[in-house]
């Protein structure tokens, strides 16, 4: 007598044969994935075999020299002279430090300072400079009596660096075919100084842009000699500097200022801040 089925066994043999083509589609899925991932694992593991081999080959064929010196593809640090201390009369005084970047291929993003004077600090100064860039940094018109104190102790100012930012300059579009930075296309041309009056001072120049950039900002930094000794000093910003343009600046001093032989005016901008470039306007394009 044949054997008789359950009515569980009848149900799964339905639903078995209803969906034989989507199991068999599962399996094969299954398959496929397990088969792929051998193949990602032993094709991994050949690779690391010969890379490995590779690389101790070439570790034996270069060799990095023991005189190797890493320093040298190091940014050099700033370079400061001595600050100088001049006496505005007053009780007032003006002190100043000239910095140089040495580097070509770096620039300081961000440089902070601050002076001392024996016991007596100033506030931070806060500035940023160009690749080969020399400058004068300064604080103006001080009128403290612990400054006063220090100096007439006869204590030396010095500089501190609270911080400094470096930044590699990668670009080739910033440097001529020498491999200099370029030339930012600044220019003060026709400097000239007068007396008006007993108290006030003035240089007037002509600032020229030669450069492809409308600047939003130029600093402008002014210094008098008398003979070698700084004797004043006096820096402003100058705004909306065109392409291609030359305009005529006036910097002024109103107190009394001793004999004045010689000057010079700095100019500098910093290229690499976007905010600082202008778009051209529509005179400038020709429509």
């Amino acid at each position: 007598m044949p054997e008789e089925f359950t009515d569980k066994q009848l149900q799964f043999a339905y639903w078995f044969t209803r969906h034989s083509v989507t199991i068999k589609a599962v399996l094969l899925s299954l398959l496929f994935l397990i088969f792929s991932i051998l193949i990602i694992y032993n094709t991994k593991q050949i690779i690391d075999f010969y890379a490995e081999d590779e690389i101790g080959r070439l570790q034996q064929e270069i060799s990095i020299p023991n005189n190797f010196d890493i320093q040298r593809y190091k940014p050099r640090p700033v370079q400061f002279e001595q600050p100088v201390i001049v006496d505005r009369g007053d009780g007032r005084y003006d002190i100043l430090v000239e910095v140089l970047n040495p580097n070509q291929k770096h620039r300081v993003k961000q440089l902070l300072i601050t002076f001392t004077v024996g016991g007596w600090q100033s506030e931070a100064v806060v500035d940023y400079l160009l690749p080969a860039e020399k400058k004068t940094l300064m604080i103006l018109n001080v009128e403290d009596k612990q400054l006063s104190n220090a100096i007439s102790s006869g204590a030396q100012p010095k500089v501190n660096v609270g911080s400094i930012a470096w930044k590699r300059i990668r670009d080739i579009q910033w440097f001529d075919a020498r491999g200099n930075f370029i030339d930012i296309g600044l220019e003060a041309r026709n400097i000239t100084t007068q007396q008006i009056g007993a108290t006030t001072r003035e240089v007037r120049f002509d600032l020229e842009n030669n450069s492809v950039f409308n600047y939003r900002n130029v600093d402008v930094r002014v210094l008098l000699y008398n003979g070698r000794e700084i004797v004043a000093a006096q820096q402003v910003r100058a705004r909306d500097v065109r392409s291609d343009t030359v305009a005529d600046y006036v910097v002024r001093w109103f107190y009394p200022l001793p004999k004045i032989t010689n000057w010079k005016v700095e100019l500098s901008t910093n290229v690499f801040d976007s905010d600082n470039i202008l778009p051209f306007t529509l005179e400038q394009l020709g429509e």
